[in-house]
């Protein structure tokens, strides 16, 4: 196994005729606050979303040249000729990279806009030059942990257990996500235990881009690991570039969350599946995820749990989230793959058109 992280810097160009200089401009920004990280041991992968259009970009100029500039750095580069979401077209770079160089202590997931310098010019810059040092050891001292949300400073943000735009207690410690309770993701880090457990993919790929974000502590607590947001001296609140590569994504403000659930009985069973078994989430704007959306069948998350889903919660996954008894365990683990997961009909990532530069 190769020590330390596979980053994964991920791109949309979904739709796109061209690659402005500003974006271009913006990725290698960002990607040069990677290269700066006072932490060698990472390899970094650009996973691009191209979709089908495959002869609008070829002959770009930005594009070819940031690609070229990417491998020139021992990078690599992957891009997707389908249009697909991002939680799976992360799950396939991964498992591309993997079949390349091997597995990874861990996997990154970085969204386009996330710079690793300080937000304001009066912070220390140093801190941000040891973010991947520091959360790599964070991890290795604390490895009941498979998974680490890194803090976004507040131009969006949610974080728990109050969606508040700061949380004071993570100056002085992390902070658990419990199931229930859930944070904005625009970086995370996930350990080989959940590579291995769910079969290389790391993000729920049921969702098109809304509402994964919940199950992140079922996936981890289920197999005895937890779900934490590191404190500030471990990482502190990264910078991002909301929306930097506009709305092309297939996720971005898509009212259908699932990708294989299109209507409101659909999705209802799906819910009351999930409530059989204890997993307590927002379901999707069909079904009311949002205050004034079918009202009376909304979920929550955050300071939205009610009392009595709380206890359920505590009941089936202990007051940590990740104590329970080994026969529902394996039972909910074996539901989570089935629910969370689609099928190889829906996604073949065997199959996935694509070309990988290395």
């Amino acid at each position: 196994m190769n020590k330390g992280i596979l980053v994964v810097y991920n791109i949309c160009t979904i739709n796109r005729d061209n690659i402005d200089k500003s974006l271009a401009t913006s990725w290698i920004s960002d990607i040069q606050s990677i290269f700066d990280q006072d932490f060698k041991d990472y390899h970094l992968i650009v996973s691009e979303c191209r979709g089908s259009n495959k002869d609008s970009l070829k002959s770009d100029l930005l594009l070819n040249d940031f690609i070229k500039d990417m491998i020139d750095n021992d990078s690599s580069y992957n891009v997707i000729y389908e249009h697909l979401p991002i939680h799976s077209t992360f799950n396939y770079s991964v498992m591309e990279a993997v079949k390349k160089f091997g597995k990874f202590e861990y996997y990154m997931y970085v969204t386009s806009g996330i710079s690793f310098r300080e937000v304001f010019p009066t912070e220390n810059s140093l801190i941000f030059k040891e973010i991947l040092k520091n959360v790599y050891n964070f991890l290795k001292d604390n490895n009941d942990i498979a998974r680490v949300n890194l803090p976004i400073y507040d131009n969006d943000n949610c974080f728990p257990p109050h969606s508040a735009h700061y949380l004071d207690t993570l100056v002085k410690e992390p902070y658990y996500m419990k199931p229930g309770y859930r944070i904005n993701d625009h970086c995370s880090i996930y350990s080989n235990d959940l590579y291995e457990a769910y079969d290389g993919r790391l993000r729920p790929d049921l969702y098109i881009g809304n509402g994964a974000e919940p199950t992140f502590s079922y996936l981890t607590g289920v197999i005895g690991k937890k779900n934490a947001i590191p404190p500030f001296y471990v990482c502190p609140m990264l910078a991002h570039n909301k929306r930097q590569d506009g709305g092309d994504n297939p996720g971005i403000k898509n009212d259908k969350w699932f990708l294989k659930y299109d209507t409101i009985e659909e999705v209802t069973a799906f819910r009351k599946r999930l409530e059989r078994h204890g997993i307590i989430i927002d379901y999707g704007h069909t079904c009311g995820a949002r205050p004034g959306v079918h009202e009376k069948h909304r979920s929550g998350t955050n300071e939205f749990l009610t009392e009595t889903n709380k206890g359920i919660l505590e009941e089936n996954f202990g007051d940590d989230g990740v104590t329970m008894n080994e026969s529902d365990r394996k039972s909910i683990f074996k539901f989570l793959k089935e629910e969370f997961f689609v099928s190889k009909d829906i996604i073949d990532y065997d199959n996935i058109k694509s070309k990988y530069y290395v």
